[in-house]
C-alpha cells in the first residue's frame, strides 16, 4: 500500500527534526498521547519531541498554498489542550502575514521547507556529493568443491539455487570487494580467488571451497541531486536556516545535513544494474567533517543476487559437474 503523499512529508519532517535534534530527544511519528483531561483518551500527533524541556507537538502541513491565521490559532488551542510546553507548525508552502504575526504573538514555532537553486546552497554551505562504486564481472566462473554427504544424483541447477538462497554469492563478491577496496583498478583486471567454504551444508554435502575466476572493472558514478530543500523559520536568511536537504535520483535516498550533524537514507533497490554488475561501496563528500548517522539503507537484500551467464561447476573427489548458468 502507497503511502499518502502528507505522510511522507511527515515522515520527512520527522527525519529533519530528528537530525537537528541528534541524540538530545526522542522523537517520534505519528505519535498518540493521553489527553490531560481525559487519561483513558489518546490524542494523534504528527510529530512528538520528549525531552529534559518536556513536550513539544508538531504538526505539518503540504499543501498548495500558503497556511492562514486559522491553522495557527487551532495550534494555539491544541498547545494548551495537550498542556505541551511548545508547538511547531511546518508547512511546505510558507505561511501568511497574518499567521506570522499571531504565531509570534502567541509563541508558536513556524517552520517552513523551502526549495532552494544551488547558488542559495552555497550561501548555506556545501551540498553533499554521493558516489557509488560498482563492480563489472565478465567470463565468471565459479567452482563449489563439496565433500559428498551420501551416494545421489545431483543437478546443478539445484545447488545453484541453493548457494543463491544461502547469500553464498554476495558472500563471495563481498569478500573479492573487500579485497579490491586498495587497488585503483584503472582498467579490467585478471581475477582469481579461493575462499573458504566454512564447512557450509548443502544437500549434496560438505562445502569446502570455493574458486572464482573471470575479469573484474571498477567504475565509480556519482548520484544526482535535483532537488536541495532549507528547512527553517519563514523569512530567515539562506545562512540562518537549520537544515539542508537534498534528494537524490536513487530511490527514496535523501540527506539531511546540519551544522553539526548528518543523516542519511539510501535507497539500492531503485537501482538498475547492468549484467553482473555488483555495489562496491558508497562514498560522501560533505565538506565540513560532521557526525554521520545511517537513518535507513534499503534494498540491501537484493544486491549479489543478478547474474546473467556464469560458469558453475559443483566438484566432488570423484565426480566433477560443470555447467553454465542462465538466470
Amino acid at each position: 500500500m502507497m503511502a499518502k503523499k502528507s505522510e511522507l512529508f511527515e515522515k520527512q519532517i520527522k527525519r529533519i527534526i530528528a537530525t537537528i535534534e541528534n541524540t538530545g530527544a526522542n522523537v517520534e511519528w505519528n505519535d498518540h498521547i493521553r489527553d490531560p483531561d481525559n487519561p483513558k483518551q489518546k490524542r494523534q500527533v504528527d510529530i512528538t519531541i520528549k525531552n529534559d524541556d518536556g513536550l513539544t507537538i508538531v504538526e505539518c502541513r503540504q499543501h498548495g498554498k500558503a497556511q492562514s491565521v486559522m491553522w495557527v490559532e487551532e495550534l494555539i488551542g491544541r498547545k494548551i489542550s495537550l498542556r505541551a510546553n511548545s508547538a511547531i507548525a511546518v508547512s511546505s508552502s510558507g505561511f501568511s502575514k497574518g499567521a506570522i504575526y499571531k504565531a509570534d504573538k502567541y509563541g508558536i514555532i513556524l517552520r517552513d521547507l523551502k526549495s532552494v537553486s544551488d547558488k542559495e546552497v552555497k550561501r548555506w554551505g556545501k551540498k553533499t556529493k554521493v558516489y557509488i562504486n560498482l563492480y563489472q564481472f565478465t567470463n565468471l566462473s565459479f567452482e563449489f568443491f563439496f565433500i559428498p554427504s551420501r551416494k545421489m544424483k545431483v543437478f546443478v541447477k539445484d545447488v545453484f539455487e541453493e548457494a543463491l538462497n544461502k547469500n553464498s554469492f554476495l558472500y563471495i563478491l563481498q569478500e573479492i570487494r573487500n579485497s579490491l577496496k586498495k587497488e585503483r583498478l584503472t582498467e579490467p583486471r585478471k581475477l582469481t580467488a579461493s575462499l573458504d567454504g566454512k564447512n557450509d551444508i548443502y544437500h549434496c554435502g560438505e562445502l569446502l571451497k570455493i574458486e572464482v575466476s573471470g575479469l573484474v572493472e571498477k567504475f565509480k558514478k556519482e548520484i544526482e541531486c535535483p532537488c536541495c530543500y532549507l528547512y527553517g523559520a519563514p523569512n530567515t536568511e539562506t545562512n540562518e536556516r537549520e537544515a539542508l536537504v537534498q534528494e537524490f535520483n536513487l530511490g527514496k535516498t535523501e540527506f539531511v545535513k546540519t551544522k553539526t550533524y548528518a543523516s542519511i537514507i539510501l535507497d539500492f533497490s531503485a537501482i538498475n544494474f547492468p549484467e553482473n554488475t555488483f555495489l562496491g561501496d558508497f562514498q560522501f563528500d560533505m565538506g565540513e567533517s560532521v557526525p554521520l548517522k545511517f537513518e535507513k539503507i534499503i534494498g540491501m537484500e537484493s544486491l549479489g543476487r543478478r547474474f546473467s551467464k556464469v560458469r558453475f561447476g559443483v566438484h566432488f573427489p570423484e565426480k566433477n559437474i560443470v555447467e553454465v548458468i542462465a538466470t
